[in-house]
């Protein structure tokens, strides 16, 4: 999964996250370090970056996931 040789993700990138409506920032958490990176909800696929690394997968891998507590 990622790594998708679309030329659409870097022109997509390049543009400004902040005024971009289907830009969000996102933090990750991985063994107690956080990463701020940005995700994009283009119109075939989800595209994310953090630094100069860019993944994208197809809209076809988002799912709805629901939230369950235990207790």
């Amino acid at each position: 999964m990622g790594n998708c040789v679309s030329e659409y993700k870097e022109v997509t990138f390049r543009e400004d996250y902040e005024s971009d409506p289907s830009a969000f920032r996102v933090k990750i958490k991985r063994k107690n370090k956080l990463y701020t990176g940005y995700l994009k909800i283009a119109d075939e696929e989800i595209i994310f970056t953090r630094g100069g690394n860019i993944e994208c997968w197809p809209l076809a891998y988002l799912r709805r996931y629901g939230y369950t507590r235990g207790g």
